[in-house]
């Protein structure tokens, strides 16, 4: 035999709907947890975006300020070709700053005019930073002797070099010769090498 149980039916016939509730949070906590969070996106927000963004801006006013003075200083030089092609005419283009401060060409005129031109004519003459290189005719060797002792003399010369002294096919001394030199000026302020 089979003995069966009996089946048990439920037998609560309403249902509850109340539920229990918790204790609630106290506000205090809620309002600081909010007061920090507040606190910490504004200092993100001023350290990571607004800091960043004013620097930036910063920068490009900066920027703007140095190309209008740019600009200003560009448009100050604009002549600045024809000043140099103008100045070159009255000027050795081979001088460069330092050779050009450091010999005087009024001097070398000077030494040009009162030394040279009344010994010997002077078929070409070349002048670069404190060299002076001088191809001299019309004048004899015991002149070309003499007038080397005369610059050698002089206070503004460093040195005088006679690369090339031809009379030609006479042998006397008293014959007109061709004659290369080089003078070696000394600088403004400097003393002899």
């Amino acid at each position: 035999m089979v003995l069966t149980k009996k089946k048990k039916y439920p037998s609560k016939t309403t249902v509850n709907l109340a539920i229990r509730e918790r204790s609630p949070r106290r506000i205090s906590r809620v309002v600081c947890f909010l007061a920090i969070l507040a606190v910490l996106v504004g200092l993100f927000s001023k350290f990571a975006v607004i800091d960043r963004l004013s620097a930036a801006n910063q920068a490009q006013a900066d920027a703007a300020r140095a190309q209008a003075l740019l600009n200003q200083l560009l448009a100050n030089n604009s002549d600045y070709e024809s000043v140099r092609v103008e100045y070159s005419r009255y000027f050795s283009a081979d001088l460069t700053e330092s050779g050009a401060a450091a010999v005087d060409c009024m001097e070398v005129l000077e030494l040009i005019e009162s030394r040279l031109m009344p010994r010997a004519g002077i078929s070409s003459a070349s002048f670069s930073g404190s060299q002076l290189s001088l191809q001299l005719v019309g004048i004899d060797l015991d002149g070309a002797s003499a007038l080397l002792a005369e610059l050698d003399d002089s206070p503004i010369v460093a040195g005088v070099e006679l690369y090339t002294a031809d009379a030609g096919d006479a042998l006397a001394p008293s014959a007109d010769a061709s004659v290369s030199m080089t003078i070696t000026l000394i600088p403004e302020g400097g003393c002899a090498q």
